[in-house]
């Protein structure tokens, strides 16, 4: 069963799962539309004000794992097994989850800043807004 997540639309929920307010075995659904049009919104405010230091976890993730982290080039497949299952990433600044477009094939990854990112606690960004590839 999936769960209609609409990012940012409950940081008071807290920290529900290990100092997290998503849980990383929930089977996600994003509206990949709206939600690619608030991630935009905000990437232009953090280049005004600064990317919260958790994108480095997301960086090295990717270094880790072999993909770009100038342009990622993530694939559905490379991807699909994290998703309801385990975080791609967990650190004390932030956790990287695997979520579905409603009613499409397509994945994406969410982050979820954690308590040691301080100034963006719990802001979750969609950070492939144009989702991954196949």
């Amino acid at each position: 069963m999936s769960e209609l997540l609409i990012l940012n639309s409950d940081l008071a929920a807290g920290a529900a799962c290990g100092g997290y307010a998503l849980d990383p075995k929930c089977r996600y659904v994003i509206d990949a539309h709206d939600e690619g049009l608030r991630s935009i919104k905000l990437f232009e405010l953090f280049k005004q004000y600064g990317f919260p230091p958790a994108v480095k976890n997301w960086h090295a993730w990717l270094f880790k794992h072999g993909f770009n982290a100038e342009a990622p080039n993530l694939t559905n497949s490379s991807v699909a097994k994290y998703y309801g299952v385990k975080p791609l990433w967990r650190t004390d600044y932030s956790q990287g989850l695997v979520v579905r477009a409603i009613d499409e094939d397509d994945y994406f990854v969410v982050m979820e800043c954690g308590h040691a990112c301080v100034g963006y606690v719990h802001l979750q960004i969609l950070l492939t807004p144009g989702g991954c590839f196949d």
